[in-house]
């Protein structure tokens, strides 16, 4: 999800989660619940700030 949030400043907001509950066998070895599950969230917020040309003062 993303945006303007004012005149010079756009965000972004981002969301991952994953889900997997049993064990998992191994077809290659023949091993059964050689591995076993996970739960992984992540989350990142970024913010682009673009400044005008009167950002800058030159004296």
């Amino acid at each position: 999800m993303g945006g303007e949030l004012g005149d010079d400043v756009s965000g972004r907001f981002s969301v991952l989660s994953q889900d997997r509950d049993d064990w998992i066998d191994n077809g290659f070895t023949g091993q059964n619940d050689a591995l076993g599950g996970f739960d992984e969230k992540a989350w990142r917020g970024q913010l682009l700030f673009t400044p005008s040309d009167d950002f800058f003062c030159t004296s």
